[in-house]
C-alpha cells in the first residue's frame, strides 16, 4: 500500500515523498442479502371530526388533523396542520398532503 501510495503522489504532484504514510481515515463499505421486510398497511384510527388551532399570521383558524385518524383515501388542502406522535407537519395554502397506504405523508403541490 505504501509503494501504491508513493506512486501515486509522484504522478499527481511531481515529487515523491521521502517518509512514512499514515492512514488518517480509512472508509469501508460492505454489502450483503437481507432478509425482505414485510410492512403494514396503515390502520387509521376512528374517523375524527378536525379540531381548529389558530393562526397569528394568517389571522384566523386553520384546521389540526391527527395523522393517526388520516385514511389513505383523505386528502387534507392547506393551510393546515397534521399532528402526530413525533412531529407537527404545516401543510401550506395550495398544497395537499396524504396518506399512502402505508401511512407515509405526501405533501403535492396544486400549483
Amino acid at each position: 500500500m505504501s509503494e501504491a501510495f508513493h506512486c501515486a503522489h509522484e504522478t499527481a504532484t511531481g515529487h515523491r515523498l521521502a517518509r512514512d504514510i499514515e492512514l488518517v481515515n480509512l472508509r469501508v463499505s460492505s454489502r450483503a442479502p437481507a432478509p425482505l421486510i414485510r410492512l403494514e398497511r396503515h390502520q387509521p384510527l376512528a374517523a375524527e371530526k378536525p379540531q381548529a388551532a389558530y393562526v397569528p399570521q394568517l389571522q384566523g383558524t386553520v384546521p389540526v388533523f391527527r395523522r393517526q385518524a388520516l385514511t389513505p383515501a383523505q386528502s387534507v388542502a392547506g393551510p393546515a396542520l397534521v399532528l402526530d406522535e413525533a412531529a407537527t407537519v404545516w401543510v401550506a395554502g395550495g398544497w395537499l398532503a396524504a396518506l399512502d397506504d402505508w401511512g407515509n405523508l405526501i405533501l403535492t403541490s396544486r400549483h
